[in-house]
């Protein structure tokens, strides 16, 4: 079982700040943005703990020619240490979009009206004069990259482009082409597959699809995030407690890698991020982030109000400490657990409301008691557990 892993390009400098531009074969180069973050990419690669040890399989990275692609596998080989060779290839260049190549959507709108509402009803077939379609992109980008692996030994990292990717995930699953743009594959992402070789288009396994890994993540992006969902000021000061205050919490228990800590980190500091639709507002969040590939903050941030974290024989989750230290912050302030559910159960009128209140604060206080029992227990912690025994006690 062979994987390979697609990479789309880090973001490009096309001259346009604010509109859509249409770029196939013509040769952007990569932002000073884009550089960045496919530097941070690379601690991906190098993570200590991991579901998948490839970092120690990697033979080769594949790139397309043109130079966003050439680029990025240059940062990604150079930032993680790995001596492999980049090799391009030109069948992995992005889709031809013939004449539209280099023109806003806005200007190919106007120039080609009756080509442009073709393209959107036929988006597999349909050719761009002087291009191709994504369904002859597709094919030319499966034929070399089921060539590629027959020559390659280990797993391998391809460097190419959204259209093309979009394609052959089409291909290897089935989807109708026309539907290709229902993959997002964001700029610098991850695309994980497994492959059984001498096998053919029904052996592939698709793990992830446009992973931005969290370290590509920083606080400018966070703040951009709230900029985006309109989150007030007191809500970020909330979420900003709430991930110091998570931290604190593992910072003794063992067993919490550096990339566990980070997922914890910004899935505390996003997860409140529409919280002015009111209800909802976790699952909301959750999707947003799932549209734009941050999948690893997906669960704890859409879970964080969800009693059913709580699993009592297992190692503490990321996602209990979230829901826990939610609990224990209300707004900017750190409370206990009584207080905090004291100051909200009168707001609630409904039967299952109250029910639903009911069971997050004694997840929330068991939650507590596994995080203390995670930890070197000591005699303030006994006095601790005591006291959380009590109040369950004296809410049932």
């Amino acid at each position: 079982m062979k994987k390979i892993y697609l990479i789309r390009h880090g973001k490009t400098d096309t001259g346009y700040k604010d509109e859509k531009v249409c770029i196939g074969r013509k040769d952007v180069q990569l932002s000073r943005e884009g550089e960045a973050a496919v530097g941070r990419l690379s601690g991906f690669f190098l993570r200590e703990k991991t579901r998948n040890c490839f970092r120690k399989n990697i033979r080769v990275i594949w790139s397309s020619p043109l130079q966003r692609c050439v680029k990025t596998a240059e940062i990604l080989a150079e930032e993680t240490g790995w001596k492999v060779p980049v090799q391009t290839v030109e069948e992995l260049a992005e889709i031809d979009t013939g004449s539209w190549d280099g023109l806003t959507f806005r200007e190919i709108r106007n120039l080609y009206p009756e080509e442009f509402r073709q393209r959107g009803e036929h988006l597999g077939s349909f050719r761009i004069s002087g291009g191709e379609t994504f369904q002859e992109a597709g094919e030319r980008f499966y034929k070399a990259i089921y060539e590629l692996l027959l020559q390659t030994d280990g797993d391998c990292l391809v460097v190419a482009h959204a259209g093309v990717i979009r394609a052959f995930l089409c291909l290897i699953t089935g989807k109708a082409m026309d539907e290709l743009m229902d993959y997002n594959i964001p700029f610098g992402s991850i695309t994980e597959l497994q492959w059984e070789e001498g096998k053919e288009r029904e052996e592939w396994m698709l793990c992830s699809v446009g992973l931005l890994p969290v370290e590509t993540m920083d606080e400018p992006i966070v703040e951009n995030i709230w900029e985006q969902c309109g989150t007030t000021i007191a809500q970020q000061q909330h979420m900003i407690e709430t991930a110091e205050f998570a931290l604190a919490q593992i910072r003794d228990i063992p067993g919490f890698s550096l990339t566990d800590k980070k997922i914890l980190y910004y899935s505390c500091l996003l997860h409140d991020m529409l919280r002015s639709i009111g209800r909802g507002h976790e699952k909301a969040a959750a999707e947003w982030l799932e549209k734009r590939g941050y999948l690893e903050l997906v669960q704890p941030v859409g879970n964080h109000n969800n009693a059913a974290v709580y699993q009592p024989d297992a190692p503490l989750t990321i996602e209990e400490v979230l829901f826990y230290s939610d609990k224990r912050v209300k707004d900017a302030e750190i409370v206990s657990i009584e207080d905090r559910f004291e100051a909200s159960r009168k707001r609630i009128r409904d039967e299952i409301g109250k029910q639903m209140h009911k069971e997050r604060m004694l997840a929330a206080l068991a939650i507590g008691q596994k995080i203390r029992k995670s930890r070197d227990i000591t005699l303030s912690s006994l006095t601790e557990l005591c006291e959380s025994a009590l109040a369950i006690i004296d809410y049932l």
